[in-house]
């Protein structure tokens, strides 16, 4: 990964040869970067809208992710590498 951090989320997001990793904490404070993999090198990707650590929740795949939980509690989208990361605005159950 291009950035050290702790906390992180997005580890259950994708497969081996492409996932991302989102926010955590840099040993000062949370981050809001957000990495790609596609198999060989990590690429610095949109960055989500709200620093967070220590997900409780991450799911989807590399091209679509949500994040949930954390610190602060937050749950945002992941539409794409060259999309913007955002907060999600409604969230239905079924």
């Amino acid at each position: 990964m291009n950035e050290a951090r702790s906390s992180l989320g997005g580890s259950n997001a994708g497969t081996q040869t492409a996932s991302i990793a989102f926010a955590g904490y840099n040993g000062t404070a949370e981050v809001t970067s957000t990495e790609s993999y596609d198999g060989s090198v990590w690429s610095s990707s949109a960055n989500m809208a709200t620093a967070n650590s220590s997900f409780k929740q991450g799911s989807g795949t590399a091209a679509a992710a949500l994040a949930g939980g954390g610190l602060p509690s937050a749950c945002e989208e992941f539409t794409g590498a060259t999309g913007p990361v955002t907060a999600a605005s409604t969230l239905t159950t079924s």
